[in-house]
């Protein structure tokens, strides 16, 4: 989906609202910067490295051109480096930046993990790096982390593609080709069962790995003492995963359910905790996999005769993703109707 980022960012929109809290944290960043790069009419401008992940998509290249324009607005000198979603390619950037005399980096990352190794190679040599919209998960890497608030400031997640179906699409024919895609039916949605026992007063995972699927149900039951002081269907378990809070409810027999889903992919540290005395915090950690099999499991939940899901040949795949192909193919069509749209308001 052209409108979509990457990683923590599928589905959102980016609009100028997106931009104005941005802004301000980029020139924040900046002005951090001048102090250390004050200079005489007669010298070079300091020169700002901005490193995007991928501008093969259109939000990153509204962020990597807008750090620029504001960039040499505040009088530097401003390189766009594109680092075409591959680490190899963001490394080679990041040797010639630091080989290369510039001040600062803007930094928009690759890798939540992977890339620390890069900022902290900034860091030995002086050079501040200012992550911008992705973060970095190594603490101390970065000077700051400038974030956007998508979820507030933005159309809701998912409801991009829920648009553009609106302005171009079918209702009657989900299978059709549309802005938002070209869907298949589907019978069931995917769920992945991670079942815990209360051992010596201890939660030990039944299951052997914890692994799930992008985007399914993930549901955790939780097995322990029949606790007839709690009412059925009561909220009384928290589970913490990557800054979201997810509520597990009692289902009576010594039993609790929690389902929660996710868009993040990779090994995701969580906590389950609860308010119940006695009740022993569970930690652990989760491997979401970017994968979407059409093959179904036992854990599966079987929905309605009006259920459609992203189409999973082959030539409708881009990359790992299922469907996003029948998107790609429309990008262009669709950037300059919203392009010509956006016009109407001059």
């Amino acid at each position: 989906m052209s409108f979509n980022t990457k990683d923590d960012k599928k589905g959102r929109t980016a609009s100028i609202e997106c931009m104005k809290p941005l802004l301000l944290l980029i020139s924040a960043a900046l002005l951090l910067v001048s102090f250390t790069s004050c200079q005489s009419g007669n010298e070079q401008k300091p020169r700002i490295a901005v490193v995007i992940s991928t501008l093969n998509n259109p939000w990153f290249v509204v962020l990597g051109q807008t750090a620029v324009d504001r960039c040499e607005a505040l009088g530097y000198e401003a390189t766009l480096f594109d680092s075409q979603n591959n680490p190899s390619k963001e490394a080679e950037h990041f040797d010639n930046i630091l080989a290369s005399g510039y001040k600062a980096i803007l930094f928009n990352p690759t890798d939540a993990d992977g890339s620390a190794v890069n900022a902290k190679a900034a860091a030995r040599q002086g050079i501040p790096v200012f992550c911008m919209d992705r973060e970095i998960n190594v603490p101390g890497a970065c000077v700051t982390q400038i974030l956007s608030d998508n979820y507030s400031g933005c159309i809701t997640l998912g409801d991009t593609p829920s648009l553009l179906y609106v302005m171009n699409g079918n209702p009657n024919n989900p299978e059709q080709q549309s802005w938002a895609g070209r869907f298949v039916k589907t019978s069931l949605t995917p769920r992945t069962v991670l079942k815990y026992a209360m051992v010596n007063g201890q939660w030990k995972p039944s299951n052997l790995t914890d692994t799930a699927q992008i985007c399914g149900i993930i549901e955790r039951q939780l097995k322990g003492p029949n606790r007839k002081d709690i009412a059925v269907d009561s909220a009384c378990i928290t589970l913490d995963i990557r800054k979201q809070q997810w509520k597990g409810y009692y289902k009576g027999n010594g039993l609790y359910v929690l389902r929660h889903s996710t868009y993040y992919t990779g090994t995701l540290d969580y906590t389950i905790t609860s308010t119940i005395k006695g009740f022993k915090p569970i930690t652990g950690q989760i491997t979401v996999e970017n994968t979407w099999s059409q093959a179904p499991k036992s854990t599966d939940l079987s929905v309605g005769n009006q259920w459609w899901t992203d189409s999973y040949t082959p030539e409708d795949r881009w990359s790992k993703h299922a469907g996003a192909n029948t998107q790609l193919k429309v990008r262009e069509e669709i950037m300059r109707d919203w392009a010509q749209r956006w016009s109407w308001l001059k």
